[in-house]
């Protein structure tokens, strides 16, 4: 009979142990041998503690050795500026207890918490950390965040330890009690018993001094439900606030909604800083980064006989930090694509930075890590992925005129705050910038990358859209906004321009054979005309002069895909002319024009069939 691990049992009354050797016999009290070799576990609570922890979150797990780390000589700026402020004195009443890191998707926001975990480390201020991570069941929840927490401040802060192993004992269920439960219990029991402060320091609010205090939190935004990524965010400002956890967090994640809002909510705006990594220019440390790692390809790699001590080219390289716009995940994706034994990394990197319409985008396979990241962010809970599609495509191809969130309303009919309600979970891959009031906030990406990865439909999956398809409804909404403005608004010449303008970014024969482009833009452009005429010469200075632009490059690009191979042109291709023709003359026959605006229109119709025409174009 065994029992082994077995708890909280009962042999019996006068049982007796009998030990003979290796050899442990229990009898009851009648000499009736009961087991034989027993082996009992008694209650250990560390090893209770550690087997409710995510040792897979720490700093010193086998998943974070296999983790990237900063090259030494980068993101010095940064990490300076966040060690500076956690060595400096906690007891300062006004110092703020927490620095929020934040920053695009693959800016490199996990690298500098391990290199902030290490410089802590070397400094002796480091207490704790969770690395949040979807990849790990027990790394994606809340859950073990408050016993992994208080499981390293056993180590760091060892006086705490024996408070902390008594609270188990007295509480064996603490681990299935709320996290605040397990935080009272755990961390704020432990540090009051283990660092009471006198009636003088509780009265004044002076905290006790713990060296080891800065506490690194890294992917909160990894953290899968926002109600628990808001919830950690509570209990770390209670932290940071009792008087016997003078702690210091250093949490990083992306932008999202849930963390920026919380950030700026008291009381933890009061007590929060936040370091926003855009902010740093990344060239430089990604420039170093990619030097480094060229020249040990040139070392390591087996075709490095063959690869040019020179390579890759200055010119090369820093096409590669243009490219890269401050994203470290883009580079490292290629520098790992181009390590690869099996592929020569000279040919590689050629076809990586060949140029490339956004028609032609990256092959799939070539950077798996960030397809991966973009699939995850792009796909945000709850979001209708018809409408996220139609604006993100949108703000690919359409003008950036069109790139706010009211415009964006308007242009497809969507109720007003919808654009920005659809974008509010992207922040880490869309840049919103305030110039006014929200609705009328700039929207565009913060990396190419992303475009690259919604044209390519193998990548894109769900949220692939042909550019054609985009432009044409552009166009379309464009022309039925503008029909519902005032014809002589601004507003309605604004976006009768941009529909004009969308045929100037695709110059494919099917597009302008499709319906739209072929037959109702014409005859809208017509319009439009008649009513620049009819509201008086040269009416809207440079808008006016930038739809002619598009009126004639659209016309020209029609006549070469409709009209080129034909013995003559179009009814429709020689009006396009004339209009181009009446508008440069317009000064010159004002005199034909009265002032009455019905008038003036009718003039213009008379002289659009009047204008001769001047042969092929």
């Amino acid at each position: 009979m065994a029992f082994a691990h077995a708890r909280d049992f009962t042999i019996g009354e006068n049982a007796q142990f009998n030990v003979i050797e290796n050899q442990t016999n229990i009898y009851r009290s009648d000499n009736r041998l009961i087991g034989t070799n027993v082996v009992l576990d008694i209650l250990d609570p560390f090893k209770d503690l550690l087997g409710h922890c995510a040792i897979e979150a720490t700093q010193d797990s086998v998943t974070a050795s296999y983790a990237p780390t900063c090259h030494p000589d980068t993101r010095k700026a940064v990490t300076n500026d966040i060690t500076a402020w956690a060595v400096d004195d906690p007891t300062h009443p006004r110092a703020v207890s927490i620095t929020w890191l934040s920053g695009p998707a693959g800016a490199g926001k996990s690298c500098i918490q391990r290199k902030v975990v290490e410089i802590c480390q070397d400094k002796g201020v480091f207490a704790a950390s969770f690395f949040f991570s979807t990849h790990c069941p027990n790394t994606r929840c809340e859950s073990y965040f408050i016993t992994t927490i208080a499981a390293q401040l056993t180590e760091t802060t060892p006086q705490v330890k024996p408070f902390v192993l008594e609270a188990i004992e007295n509480d064996p269920a603490i681990f299935r009690k709320s996290l605040e439960a397990q935080m009272e219990a755990l961390i704020i029991g432990p540090f009051s018993l283990a660092f009471p402060a006198s009636c003088l320091e509780a009265a004044t609010g002076s905290l006790p001094r713990v060296n080891r205090n800065v506490v690194v939190i890294d992917g909160l935004d990894e953290c899968m439900e926002e109600k628990e990524q808001v919830h950690i965010l509570s209990l770390i400002q209670k932290l940071t606030r009792h008087p016997s956890t003078p702690f210091r967090f250093i949490v990083a994640s992306r932008p999202e909604y849930s963390i920026r809002t919380a950030f700026a909510t008291p009381p933890l705006a009061s007590i929060c800083r936040n370091l926003r990594l855009e902010r740093y220019k990344a060239d430089s440390d990604i420039r170093c980064f990619l030097e480094a790692e060229f020249a040990r390809l040139r070392k390591d790699h087996p075709s490095s006989n063959t690869i040019p001590s020179d390579w890759p080219s200055i010119q090369d390289l820093e096409l590669l930090v243009l490219n890269a716009s401050g994203q470290f995940v883009y580079v490292a994706a290629i520098i790992r694509h181009l390590e690869n034994r099996r592929r020569n990394p000279v040919v590689e990197l050629q076809k990586i930075l060949q140029p490339r319409s956004l028609s032609q985008p990256l092959a799939c396979n070539v950077l798996p890590e960030l397809d991966a990241l973009y699939t995850k962010i792009l796909h945000p809970p709850d979001v209708d992925i018809s409408t996220l599609k139609t604006i993100l495509h949108a703000l690919i191809h359409g003008h950036a005129w069109l790139h706010t969130f009211n415009r964006f309303d308007a242009l497809f009919g969507l109720p007003s705050g919808t654009t920005s309600i659809v974008i509010c979970d992207l922040h880490s891959v869309v840049s919103v910038q305030l110039v006014g009031p929200p609705p009328a906030s700039l929207i565009s990406f913060h990396h190419r990358s992303v475009k690259e990865f919604l044209m390519c439909p193998a990548r894109a999956g769900d949220l692939y859209q042909p550019a054609m398809d985009t432009h044409l409804r552009l166009i379309e909404a464009c022309i039925q906004v503008s029909q519902q403005h005032e014809p002589c608004s601004m507003s309605a010449t604004q976006y009768a321009y941009v529909a004009v303008y969308q045929t100037t970014c695709l110059d494919e024969r099917t597009f302008f054979e499709d319906g739209l482009v072929r037959d109702t833009l014409p005859r809208f452009i017509e319009e439009l005309f008649a009513v620049i005429v009819s509201s008086g010469v040269k009416a809207w200075g440079s808008l006016e002069a930038s739809i002619h632009w598009a009126v004639t490059s659209f016309s020209v690009a029609y006549h070469r895909h409709l009209c080129a191979d034909r013995t003559g042109c179009s009814t429709v291709c020689k009006r396009l002319k004339r209009i181009g023709r009446i508008y440069d003359r317009l000064e010159a026959l004002a005199s034909e024009f009265t002032q009455d605006p019905f008038s003036r229109k009718q003039r213009f119709f008379e002289l659009l069939e009047m204008e001769p025409d001047l042969g092929s174009q």
